[in-house]
């Protein structure tokens, strides 16, 4: 039987003209505590502008979505664009496929999926919407999904080496 699919993360990515990309990574690394198997989470990546190779397009390896290729983990440093990444090493000989969208397109791909982005090297923004889905019948993970993203943004905040003061009006 069908399942129908809730909502547990939303996100907005703005990239201007030369924003950097986005290192090899599986979206499940970060998703490992929520009580969801890995085939029942999914993104959809949404285009609203146009997303073109010299863009930073998302890069996708194919037949790669059937193992989580880093060891289980908890996720500790989020925030860290080179926390959780894949090493190339693991994917083999397997090469990306470039998702060169126009505005409206969708890719929808499995929390497995190694991907990647590069850096915007055109003078056009590209903004696109991540929406990341789980099967209804494990129960909507939304809130859990931000209660612990927000928990490990308050650590990595408190954990900042800026001073703070007291300003003296």
């Amino acid at each position: 039987p069908r399942d129908s699919a809730l909502l547990f993360k939303d996100k907005a990515i703005m990239k201007p003209p030369g924003a950097f990309g986005s290192g090899l990574q599986q979206d499940y690394t970060n998703w490992q505590e929520l009580p969801v198997p890995t085939q029942f989470l999914v993104s959809a990546l949404v285009a609203l502008d146009s997303a073109k190779a010299d863009y930073g397009a998302l890069q996708v390896y194919p037949g790669l979505h059937h193992q989580h290729l880093r060891p289980p983990e908890k996720p500790s440093d989020i925030f860290n664009p080179s926390a959780g990444l894949v090493e190339k090493e693991l994917l083999g000989d397997v090469q990306p496929v470039m998702t060169e969208l126009e505005p409206g397109d969708v890719v929808i791909f499995s929390s497995l999926a190694p991907h990647c982005s590069g850096p915007n090297r055109s003078d056009q923004k590209r903004r696109t919407l991540f929406l990341s889905y789980s099967a209804a019948r494990f129960g909507d993970v939304y809130d859990l999904y931000y209660d612990n993203f927000y928990g490990y943004l308050k650590k990595d905040r408190a954990e900042s080496n800026c001073e703070t003061f007291e300003a003296d009006y």
